[in-house]
């Protein structure tokens, strides 16, 4: 019996750890350069509690997201004088993975 209640209260751990979102940088990996023809989405999250990092995540047209390294993108605007098009947006929102 005590076996039982053991296992089970094993199982409500694990149930619980894996419902919990893992709270972490989603850009592990970044890229020097994207395609601004295949840019359909920006989206730029600010550093936050769980990720130090500004991350810039880049929705291409094939479906793929890419995350592209800040420090480029910095660059990038200051040298772009090229206005915004519609297809694409900037958003400051935070994910919750």
């Amino acid at each position: 019996m005590k076996a039982v209640i053991q296992c089970l209260f094993l199982l409500m751990c694990m149930s619980l750890c894996m419902s919990a979102p893992i709270l972490r940088c989603r850009c592990l990996n970044t890229q020097n350069r994207v395609q601004e023809t295949e840019i359909v989405k920006i989206q730029v999250i600010e550093p936050t509690s769980y990720c130090n990092k500004t991350q810039i995540i880049i929705k291409l047209k094939n479906g793929k997201s890419v995350c592209l390294n800040p420090e480029k993108w910095n660059n990038m605007n200051r040298t772009t004088s090229k206005p915004k098009t519609a297809s694409t947006t900037v958003s400051t929102t935070q994910l919750v993975a």
